[in-house]
């Protein structure tokens, strides 16, 4: 591709260039895992639009996540009313039926409150895992297409490991989320709805177990691919830098008359598919944005929800359900945590093939 346009326009501005390349660029994998994205956006207008500096979704962007704030919010309200209810009711059970229909009146209220809860946490685990596969089917679409930009820019040895790299910490990250945190995460939440039925079944040990287990799994995961990282870095960036160095140098010197002229070309292509670059790798850090969101919104507001009930339910003298809400509580934080962690690394991802830094001069 940088032979066809040296040809075709060794002169050419750097924009123009850029245009060009982003152009003739296949970005038909990337839309098709930005259409799963529940807020449209053109991935090749928007490379284009930010190539322009004239992209202004920003402003749209930015309200749409205000209303899913305010979604998750009101979703979170009502559910709040579901669930203190019941634990209102426990706490006017004596006056109303009397003390020694309390107990029973009020392990029923108990259950009520923790199968609720358990609804409300389930619905999390369904949005968790959804977001982790389709920003898995992202990253794995924006990784060839960011992969030949860096090829394009000089870095060979970086485009070689990019593709498989992000493969694997792709499908590590939906594997950590879908079939390690969810399952531990809903072990851990039945765990905790035990003492709804009984104050005998307690098993706070096992699911503090459960729950380190689930945050020293995605600390290890962060911490390998960190090292990975470094390690790509080390080996690769200044290979490529040396390479691309070597090739300038022998355009200029061996090539008479043309040969400084080739090699500025060279410079202006190499800073074209840098720029295309980094606006791919922001317009797919975009679309990963948006398809996380959501979920990390409505698990954040479920959490506090649940931890405000859990706080309402002393006072109201309904201590078994607060005991279970806050259970259930611990469990929504590691879900948002493990989430949390895998799109970090998601964006870890793109971010890097976006931003690897290498010197022709």
């Amino acid at each position: 591709m940088l032979a066809v346009m040296m040809i075709a326009c060794p002169h050419a501005e750097a924009d123009s260039a850029a245009e060009k390349l982003a152009g003739r660029l296949d970005l038909a994998a990337l839309e098709q895992a930005a259409r799963d994205a529940p807020v449209e956006i053109p991935v090749r207008e928007t490379v284009l639009a930010l190539l322009d500096g004239e992209w202004d979704g920003a402003e749209g962007f930015v309200g749409w996540l205000r209303g899913q704030a305010k979604s998750a919010v009101a979703a979170a309200a009502s559910r709040i009313t579901a669930l203190t209810a019941p634990m209102l009711l426990i706490s006017l059970s004596g006056a109303l039926i009397g003390d020694e229909l309390r107990p029973g009146a009020e392990k029923i209220c108990t259950l009520v409150v923790a199968l609720e809860a358990l609804l409300f946490l389930g619905e999390s685990a369904g949005e968790a895992a959804r977001a982790a596969r389709r920003a898995n089917a992202l990253t794995q679409a924006a990784a060839p297409v960011l992969a030949t930009l860096v090829s394009a820019a000089g870095g060979v040895g970086s485009a070689a490991l990019l593709t498989p790299m992000a493969a694997l910490a792709a499908q590590l990250c939906e594997k950590a989320v879908v079939q390690g945190t969810i399952p531990l995460c809903g072990c851990c939440a039945v765990l905790a709805v035990c003492p709804a039925f009984s104050r005998q079944f307690a098993f706070a040990g096992v699911r503090r177990f459960l729950l380190s287990l689930c945050n020293g799994a995605h600390a290890a995961l962060i911490t390998a691919f960190t090292a990975l990282l470094a390690v790509r870095g080390l080996l690769t960036g200044g290979a490529d830098s040396v390479s691309m160095r070597t090739v300038r140098y022998t355009v200029d010197s061996l090539l008479p008359v043309i040969g400084g002229e080739i090699a500025d070309s060279l410079d202006l292509l190499v800073a074209s598919a840098r720029l295309v670059r980094a606006c791919v790798g922001t317009t797919g850090c975009l679309v990963l944005a948006a398809l996380c969101a959501r979920p990390i919104l409505a698990i954040t507001t479920r959490l506090l929800a649940l931890r405000l009930c859990a706080a309402l339910a002393e006072p109201l003298g309904a201590r078994v359900a607060g005991d279970v809400l806050n259970g259930l509580a611990d469990s929504a934080r590691a879900l948002l945590a493990a989430l949390a962690s895998a799109m970090t690394l998601f964006l870890l991802v793109v971010g890097m093939a976006a931003s690897v830094s290498l010197t022709i001069r």
